[in-house]
């Protein structure tokens, strides 16, 4: 039997769902829709996305991931997509440790 996977939380949500994203050092997976991407969040968080906006089609915002500033009962995510119009410094990845022990079927 294999060793059981360990992740890691990170401090980026999923461009797709919302989700928090784990990695397990190489693979970077959503928690929730299960999208993944090797070598960094990128390819999956919300960090750098751009929406052109309705009168200024010129002016992109750049959207980033960052701890939920309205945490709530009803908004309850630590991690959230936010905008911001400048690129999120780099942040080292969250250590608190999953683990994931799935019994084979």
């Amino acid at each position: 039997m294999p060793a059981p996977a360990t992740w890691i939380l990170t401090d980026h949500a999923c461009r797709f769902c919302g989700s928090r994203i784990v990695a397990d050092g190489v693979v970077y997976r959503c928690s929730s829709c299960g999208a993944t991407t090797t070598g960094g969040p990128e390819g999956i968080c919300g960090c750098g996305l751009n929406v052109v906006t309705g009168h200024r089609k010129d002016t992109p915002n750049l959207f980033r991931c960052a701890p939920n500033p309205h945490r709530s009962a009803n908004s309850p995510a630590e991690i959230v997509i936010v905008c911001g119009d400048a690129p999120p410094p780099h942040r080292p990845m969250s250590i608190t440790p999953l683990r994931e022990d799935r019994p084979e079927r």
